[in-house]
């Protein structure tokens, strides 16, 4: 794969000599584009967890097509990367559960306040994460949020956060006949935002812990750490 586009900014090869696994849990709206965006910069490897099958509700703001219909969503992200990147591993897993083993990096891109809470309760002591990145969307706004897994302070902040919010009490649009709402424009800003802080970990550079827009005000602000 030819990176000469990105190089100089960005080196892949840096994942690989920090030695520090990928992992992408959920593969749906803001988690597909993550991981798009991860192999068209080369990431030599990702793990991805998902349990879900690809349905035509998701072809709008997700990366699949209707090919991939009836499909699990980590075999159908597989072949969207690979086409991308042929050079790239793919790991695939299923559903998350408290006491998986994972470690390096975490794109928290599950659908629930409960699970996030899960995640954190399990592994608060997992010194093996060095980083959680975690991006969310209603309609037109998003946030993301960063947190150094290691670092006291930021953890306690990720997960005070975290705990702030029950699913019943999480900020989203719904439709009259029930069905969460989402666009795209809200979707690639929280998936590309989420891609930028990975880069800045990455090249050490220090990231902002809280990023939040609005896709349709322009509106955007963030809190540095």
């Amino acid at each position: 794969m030819n990176l000469n586009k990105h190089m100089e900014f960005f080196n892949p090869v840096k994942i690989k000599e920090q030695r520090l696994d990928v992992n992408i849990i959920g593969v749906g709206a803001v988690g597909s584009f993550i991981a798009l965006q991860l192999a068209k910069l080369g990431v030599p490897k990702l793990i991805v967890w998902d349990f879900d099958e690809v349905d035509d509700h998701n072809i709008t703001n997700q990366v699949y097509t209707f090919n991939d219909i009836g499909k699990p969503k980590t075999d159908a992200i597989e072949e969207h990367l690979k086409a991308q990147n042929p050079e790239i591993e793919i790991v695939k897993k299923g559903r998350w559960n408290p006491g998986d083993p994972i470690s390096g990096i975490v794109f928290l891109e599950v659908d629930s306040m409960k699970v996030r809470q899960a995640f954190c309760e399990d592994n608060e002591f997992n010194s093996e994460i060095k980083a959680i990145i975690d991006a969310r969307i209603g309609l037109a706004t998003g946030e993301v949020n960063f947190c150094y897994w290691n670092d006291e302070e930021s953890q306690k902040r990720y997960i005070n956060k975290v705990n702030a919010f029950s699913d019943d009490e999480a900020s989203v649009t719904v439709s009259a006949c029930g069905t969460i709402l989402s666009v795209s424009p809200s979707v690639l800003i929280a998936a590309s935002e989420a891609v930028a802080s990975f880069i800045n970990f990455i090249n050490n550079e220090r990231n902002n812990s809280y990023f939040t827009f609005d896709a349709f005000k322009g509106k955007m602000a963030s809190l540095n750490i």
